[in-house]
């Protein structure tokens, strides 16, 4: 893996990782799934992408995820679209 949206794209494709991601229960558990899967992208860089959106504007979906915590994380990996 090497970008947030690789990483999105095959958690949407494969299901043992969507399972690993919707195991995940705290910050520091999603950050050793990141280390795990080779992820060249930390907590912070995936906070930040949440927080900005790809264009650096928030869409409706990234609304939704904005408030923090790793619920919100999972939800911004797992989902797309349809965050809300």
């Amino acid at each position: 893996m090497s970008t947030i949206e690789e990483f999105r794209m095959n958690i949407n494709r494969t299901i043992e990782l969507k399972e690993e991601v919707k195991a995940v229960n705290d910050m520091d558990a999603l950050s050793e799934l990141l280390k795990k899967h080779n992820c060249r992208f930390t907590l912070d860089d995936l906070m930040a992408a949440a927080k900005r959106g790809n264009e650096g504007a928030l869409s409706d979906d990234e609304l939704c995820v904005v408030s923090g915590g790793v619920d919100s994380l999972k939800e911004f990996l797992l989902y797309k679209s349809e965050i809300c």
